[in-house]
Parts: C-alpha cells; sequence; structure tokens
C-alpha cells in the first residue's frame, strides 16, 4: 500500500501559520503559565506574541491574515485576527504588567474601529472596508466552537474601556450587547461568551492594582486561588500608564489596591450612588430616543468623534456623536442648527454626567436642506468638481452597461423597455441601492465601487447610471451627499446621473460625466439603435474604400513623375559619372596605402639599426672579449681565484685560460 501510494502525487502541505489561531494559542499559554506556575509557558507566549508583531502587523497596524516561508500573506486580516490578538494582548499585559502589550492592543482595537465597525448595525464587520468590495459584508455574532469575533471584539472594548477609561469603548461594548440581547434569550447556548460580558456589566469585576518592585510576585500569589472576573493592573516603576495608576506608588513599598466597581452598600459611595443612578436612567428610558433641538458648543474633535449641546428655551443636555457614525454624516453642522436626533441616554458613572448618543441626525426643514446644499456646492465648485474639462464623452456603442437604483421601482423598468426596444444586445448590469432614507447615499456609493473593483476588461461596464424617479429634495438628498459627490469624481468609468425630472437639479448631476434630465433620458443615450449603426458602418466602409482609392492615385502619380525626371531620361550620363567617381576613389586608396606602407617600412629599418648597436657581437668587434667562469660572466676580478679555468669569448673565436 506504501509503495503504491507513494506512485500518487504528494498533496501541498498546508504549513501557513494563521494570525488567529496563534492568538488563540499565546492566551492559551498564558492562561496555563499562570494557573500552573509554569514560566516556560508564558515565555513561550511572549515569543508567540513578538513573532505576530514583527512577521504579522504592518506599520499602519492592519494584520496579515498568515504567515508563511517569510512572507506576510497578501490577504488582510479578518475580524477574528484582531479579536484574539487584541484578546491575547491584555492577558500577557496581566501577567507582565508590561505595558508594550497593551499599547498594542488599544492600537490593534482603534484599527478595527475605523475599519470593521458598522454603524448603522451597531456592530463589526467581518472583513474591513479597504478589502475588495463584497455584495455583503457578513457580520458574526453566534459563538460556536470559537466565540465569535464580535463577542470577543466587545469584550475586550469593555475591558480596554476600564483601563483607559474610555467612554466610547464601554458604550460600544455595551450598545453591541444590546443588539444580542433578544437574541441570547432565545438561544442561551449560542451566546456563551455574550453572556459573560452581560454579567461583567450586570455585577461589575473587582479591579486589582499592585504597585511596586515586587508587583508580579504579589500577582502570581492570587494566580494559585480561583478568582472569576478579576482584571489585574499595575506597574513596577511609576510611570503612571493608566488613569487607574494615578497616584497609587509610595516609595519602596509593594501596594495592592482592590475595589469592586459596584457595592450595594447601606451607605454608597459617589461611585456606586452614581452607577445606581445610571442603571435607574439607562433601564427605565427608552432604549431609542428622538430628540429635536438646536446645537450649541459644536466641536468636531480631532479624535473624530463630534461633541454638542442640545438646548430647547429651558434646558440644555450633553450630546455626542461616535467617530463611526460621524464619517457617515452626509451632512455638515454647526451651532444654531435645528436638528432632529435619534439614540438614547448614556449615564457615565465615573465622571457622574448623562449625555445622549446620537445615532443619526438630520436638519429639521426645507430650509436648512438648502442651505446644506448650498454649502456643499460652493465647495464642491471651488475644488474643481463641475469643471467641464475633466468630464469623459460616453462610449457611442457601449456593451455593458451598470446600472444603480431600485429594484423595485418604476425607473427601472422604464429603462429596461427603452434599452430592449432600441438595443436588445445590450448587457445590462444592475446593483440593488436604497435610492431615498439614511442609508440610501452609503448603497448608492458601494454600488458605483461594485462596479469600478471589476478588473477585467472584457467584463467591465462601459458606463455607470445612477438613476431615481422625481420627488421632494428630502426624496432626492441621498444624490446631494458630499459621499456619493465624491465618489462620482474619482469613478474611472464613466458616471451618468439620471435623477428626478428635467427640473430636479443634483449635486450628482454636476459632477457626473453626463447629466441626463430622466432616466429614460439616460437610457436613450446610451441605448444606440442597431439602424444608426448599420448606416454609420457602411459610411465607415465608403469612407476607408474612397481614401485607399486617393492613396493608390496618388502613389501611380509618384511613380510617374519618377520615371518623367532627367536622370533616367539619359541613364549612360549617369553610369558615367558613376565610373569617374569609382576611378578617382581607388586611386586615392592606392596612393594612402603605398605612403603607409612605405613609411611603416622605414621605421622597423631604423629599429632593426638600434638593435644591432645594441647587441654584445658589435661590442666584440670593437675589440672587447667577454669573460665567463662555470658558465657565469666575470665583472670583476674578485669573482675567480688563482688556478680558476676562464672562457674568454672574442669576436672570431673562443679560448680556455689559467688564472695564475
Amino acid at each position: 500500500m506504501l509503495r503504491e501510494r507513494d506512485l500518487r502525487v504528494r498533496p501541498s502541505l498546508d504549513d501557513k501559520i494563521l494570525t488567529s489561531w496563534n492568538a488563540l494559542a499565546v492566551k492559551a499559554y498564558v492562561d496555563a503559565s499562570r494557573s500552573l506556575n509554569r514560566a516556560d509557558y508564558l515565555e513561550t507566549a511572549i515569543n508567540q506574541a513578538t513573532f505576530i508583531l514583527k512577521n504579522v502587523k504592518h506599520e499602519d497596524d492592519r494584520l496579515s491574515r498568515s504567515f508563511k516561508h517569510g512572507e506576510q500573506a497578501k490577504i488582510n486580516g479578518f475580524l477574528d485576527d484582531y479579536a484574539f490578538t487584541i484578546e491575547a494582548l491584555i492577558h500577557l499585559y496581566q501577567a507582565t504588567f508590561n505595558f508594550v502589550w497593551l499599547q498594542e492592543a488599544e492600537r490593534l482595537m482603534e484599527y478595527a474601529l475605523s475599519h470593521f465597525y458598522d454603524s448603522k448595525t451597531g456592530m463589526f464587520f467581518y472583513t474591513s472596508d479597504i478589502d475588495a468590495p463584497l455584495i455583503a459584508r457578513s457580520i458574526e455574532v453566534m459563538d460556536n466552537v470559537l466565540p465569535s469575533s464580535n463577542s470577543v471584539i466587545a469584550k475586550n472594548l469593555f475591558i480596554l474601556g476600564m483601563y483607559f477609561e474610555r467612554e466610547y469603548y464601554l458604550e460600544t461594548a455595551k450598545s453591541m450587547l444590546r443588539k444580542v440581547q433578544d437574541m441570547a434569550k432565545k438561544g442561551a447556548e449560542y451566546y456563551g461568551n455574550w453572556d459573560m460580558l452581560w454579567a461583567w456589566f450586570a455585577s461589575e469585576p473587582n479591579m486589582v492594582a499592585i504597585v511596586g518592585e515586587q508587583c508580579v510576585e504579589m500577582r502570581q500569589a492570587f494566580d494559585e486561588h480561583f478568582l472569576p472576573n478579576v482584571f489585574y493592573l499595575g506597574e513596577i516603576e511609576p510611570r503612571e500608564t493608566l488613569p487607574l495608576l494615578k497616584n497609587r506608588f509610595v516609595s519602596n513599598q509593594t501596594l495592592i489596591y482592590v475595589w469592586n466597581l459596584f457595592e450595594d452598600e447601606a451607605v454608597y459611595t459617589v461611585t456606586s450612588l452614581t452607577k445606581a443612578i445610571a442603571s435607574a436612567v439607562e433601564e427605565n428610558l427608552p432604549k431609542r430616543i428622538k430628540l429635536e433641538g438646536e446645537i450649541s458648543n459644536y466641536k468636531h474633535h480631532t479624535s473624530g468623534h463630534i461633541y454638542f449641546t442640545l438646548k430647547d428655551n429651558e434646558a440644555q443636555i450633553n450630546a455626542v456623536i461616535w467617530r463611526g457614525v460621524a464619517q457617515l454624516l452626509s451632512i455638515s453642522l454647526q451651532d444654531g442648527d435645528k436638528v432632529l436626533t435619534e439614540g438614547y441616554v448614556s449615564f457615565f458613572y465615573q465622571s457622574g454626567r448623562y449625555q445622549i448618543i446620537c445615532t443619526a441626525i438630520s436638519h429639521v426643514g426645507l430650509g436648512a436642506l438648502q442651505r446644506e446644499y448650498n454649502l456643499l456646492f460652493e465647495k464642491l465648485s471651488r475644488a474643481g468638481y463641475f469643471d467641464e474639462r475633466r468630464k469623459r464623452a460616453l462610449p457611442k456603442y457601449a456593451e455593458r452597461i451598470g446600472i444603480v437604483t431600485s429594484e423595485t421601482g418604476a425607473v427601472l423598468q422604464d429603462m429596461l423597455s427603452i434599452f430592449k426596444r432600441r438595443c436588445p444586445s445590450m448587457e445590462l448590469l444592475l446593483y440593488a441601492s436604497q435610492v431615498q432614507g439614511s442609508h440610501a447615499s452609503t448603497d448608492i456609493v458601494q454600488g458605483i465601487k461594485y462596479f469600478n473593483a471589476e478588473r477585467s476588461l472584457s467584463k467591465r461596464v462601459d458606463a455607470i447610471v445612477i438613476a431615481r424617479g422625481g420627488g421632494s429634495i428630502e426624496d432626492l438628498w441621498a444624490f446631494n451627499t458630499e459621499i456619493v459627490a465624491n465618489t462620482v469624481f474619482h469613478s474611472a468609468i464613466p458616471v451618468v446621473s439620471a435623477v428626478g425630472h428635467e427640473v430636479d437639479f443634483s449635486i450628482s448631476d454636476y459632477v457626473a460625466d453626463i447629466r441626463a434630465g430622466t432616466p429614460s433620458i439616460a437610457a436613450e443615450l446610451l441605448a444606440f439603435n442597431s439602424t444608426e449603426l448599420k448606416q454609420d458602418l457602411l459610411a465607415r466602409v465608403q469612407f476607408i474604400k474612397i481614401a485607399t482609392e486617393n492613396r493608390i492615385n496618388n502613389v501611380k502619380q509618384y511613380v510617374n513623375d519618377i520615371f518623367m525626371a532627367r536622370a533616367f531620361s539619359t541613364p549612360s550620363r549617369k553610369i558615367d559619372l558613376l565610373l569617374q567617381k569609382h576611378s578617382f576613389i581607388a586611386e586615392k586608396i592606392y596612393v594612402l596605402t603605398t605612403n603607409k606602407i612605405s613609411h611603416y617600412h622605414s621605421s622597423f629599418s631604423e629599429l632593426i639599426k638600434r638593435i644591432n648597436l645594441l647587441s654584445f657581437q658589435s661590442t666584440l668587434a670593437r675589440g672587447f672579449a667577454l669573460v665567463s667562469h662555470k658558465e657565469k660572466n666575470v665583472s670583476k676580478s674578485k669573482q675567480i681565484s688563482s688556478g680558476d679555468t676562464i672562457l674568454i669569448q672574442f669576436s672570431d673565436g673562443k679560448i680556455q685560460a689559467i688564472v695564475e
């Protein structure tokens, strides 16, 4: 059997290093090292975590999905890669109190919030927004053999929120928990990790801060006991890396601080009282509140969050729009705007403040929308978005058209009818999009990006149509947003804007390469008539025929002109001139060659004379003799002794002599 097996092609070896699985291994090694007091396990975890940060993490805090043969995978990391890596780094911090691990966890969390968070659902997509656009981006919430990526992210947000006192982290985790609350009640076995997060919010875990030189050893003493729902933080030196460690150090001492974030005491502390108020407020108010008021104290923070106050004639309340929602806003805000917000009330017990967390916001009244339209129009006009010189012409005979519109409206049917009548062979591709409402602008943007993402020229559309029927300014507002204008402007494919009726002018109309008064007009522009195509082809064939005949006639005339030239009328004269020229050149070559040879002969003779003068034969002829002893020339008397036999060479012969 082994011999037969060896005859088969050996399967490929799947030896890639997966980021998420290695992060799970890091966490497991840390937990095992603390439970079993195994320092070697902790060292292995540190080495693995260092490998992940060095080889899988990029400079912009992006993770790759895997690592193999010294190279990062081309696939970007998914949400579980970030969730499990952040979780592992938090566990490493709790085991070592090395703040570097917590810093890396925070940076990865910020990246996940920027590129995975979905403000519509309040959850995290499984894929990032820098990956190739998908028709549908999945959101994983149900725990299975492995906990779901969203439940792990939510727990990480809770822990980092407590460590760094990040209200935004805690509120996001709480909001995510609310989203799955009803589902967890129906199937608790599929939401075990979420249940743990719920327990943390319900009971508030214990916090243990250890500061001083013996902080790690002290923490190891805690590991000898089963202490669930306890979070550790600490420092060897008073660097105060976390807010909770501020002013905790006492020189030459190792101190332990233990506190519960919520205790049902007869005498309330400030913390317990504010927590009780927070619980009462959040549990008794509706989870979804609409609030109308006027904006004041508006501030768009560098972090991306928007802070402001909502007020009326008698009262005011603080409000915040978190960065994930702020990035998707299609309107601009300023002090004095009257707005309608949608969100929920949050009470942050550490500061005793309450505020409304806005998940949606819009201007109140038509005048505000018109002002918003005018402001955006002026901004884009100054930026050159409406410049006619950058706009492209539509292909005269398009083969494939992409349409971004509602799949249920009459607009689509009208356009399909025109395309079928005028050009039944044209291929039409639909990206079903909302064209009205708070999510419409995002859908339209995704539709344009979807068609631009096609890399194959044979499958790419020749033009994109964004279309909807008529309506009020509120109905058409999605086409007046900056994100739609930006996407149309940067589209590599020509865009036709067909919004409303002839009298309706949207921002997208001004930015698009072509503005069609109605969707039907857009279809007429793009759907060429087959009869017109035949006529055009016949005209082109006739043009080519005439151009070819003219070219042939011109060449004939040119040849005739050459044969009529004077040179061709007396060929013998031309030949005589060439022969004379040949004779002149041959004679010149002979003279130059002869002179060169004579010069070389004279130089050679002179060299021979010099060589002869310098030879020893010439010297002997002048009366000198050459004396040698034992085949060595003798030039001095001390080279020979009495009785030596020497050889003397003259110009005419040699003799031997004995020295006396």
